[in-house]
Formats: structure tokens, C-alpha cells, sequence
């Protein structure tokens, strides 16, 4: 009887412990991935930009990116205007950062994450956070993985931060 009390007893404890468990960091991970909010990213310079900003292997890629539709390019004599096009935007992240008068950096999505598993879990008490470090695979390539400046493994690790609220553990809202 001593045996059933102290397991309900830990059981009921866990049910209402505000620790973050491994399958509660999955769970939340799984339910962010699920509506496209976990991806890596690059940018994406749009506007009117001077023609000495691009190297020749940049004009390359953008011209590729031309190709397949994604962004439009108008030539001038010393810049060029560039944009996305609407089947470009369905890969646009929603971050935008003006960096000069007529040209701003685009968030654009590189590929989507899948999650393997939870390598490592970190609670921050004094500020309400953990930083969770996930097994990632990646999957789904967007058109726009031509712009990565680094080489991703199909499978990598990365930390998250989970931010602790009065209504349980959120990664994304």
C-alpha cells in the first residue's frame, strides 16, 4: 500500500511540476515545427542596390534566383533593382531589416528542421527560460538554399530557448 501511495504521490507531483521534461520540450518543439515556425534562414538583400555590392559568384546566384522565378532583377548603369516575386514570398520568414534608404534585408527560409531528439536540457530559474539543445534534421529545402554561407549536415545540433509563462512552456506563439 506504502508502495502505490509514494508512486501516485510522484506521479501526481510530475503532473503538476513546472520542470521541463524531455517530452514536454518535444511536444512543444513538434506543435512550433508543425506550423513552419522552425527553419534556418539567410538573408536576402532587396531594394536598390549599387552595383558594386555584389561580387560576381553573388550576381550568380541572384540571377539563378531570377531564373527559377523567385526574385526579379531590373539593371540600371550603376545598381540594380531587386525584388521577390510572389512565388519568392511564400518563403519570406516576415523579418525585415531596412538597411538603407530603398534597400532592406529579407528573412528567407533556407529548409525546415525535423526533430531527432533532446540532446540536453538547461533550466534558467532566475529568468524563466531553458535552453534545450536538439538533435535536428533538416528537411524540406526551399529554392532559396543556394544562398547559405555554410554547409548544414542533414543532421546537426542546436540550442532553443524555452521561455517558462503562467501558461506552461512556450518555444513559439
Amino acid at each position: 500500500m506504502k508502495t502505490v501511495l509514494f508512486i501516485l504521490t510522484l506521479f501526481l507531483s510530475s503532473l503538476f511540476s513546472d520542470k521541463l521534461t524531455n517530452q514536454e520540450a518535444e511536444r512543444i518543439f513538434n506543435n512550433c515545427a508543425k506550423n513552419g515556425n522552425l527553419y534556418e534562414g539567410t538573408l536576402l538583400v532587396t531594394g536598390k542596390i549599387p552595383d558594386y555590392f555584389f561580387t560576381p559568384s553573388d550576381l550568380e546566384i541572384y540571377k539563378k534566383l531570377e531564373k527559377d522565378s523567385l526574385i526579379t532583377i531590373e539593371t540600371s548603369n550603376d545598381y540594380f533593382v531587386i525584388n521577390i516575386s510572389d512565388k519568392g514570398k511564400e518563403f519570406i520568414s516576415k523579418k525585415v531589416i531596412p538597411v538603407e534608404e530603398n534597400i532592406n534585408a529579407i528573412e528567407v527560409k533556407l529548409f525546415y528542421y525535423k526533430f531527432d531528439k533532446i540532446i540536453e536540457i538547461q533550466e534558467i530559474p532566475y529568468n524563466n527560460t531553458a535552453r534545450v539543445v536538439v538533435n535536428i534534421k533538416k528537411e524540406k529545402e526551399t529554392p532559396f538554399i543556394i544562398l547559405k554561407d555554410k554547409e548544414f549536415l542533414d543532421t546537426f545540433q542546436k540550442s532553443f530557448l524555452y521561455r517558462k509563462t503562467n501558461n506552461g512552456w512556450k518555444l513559439c506563439d
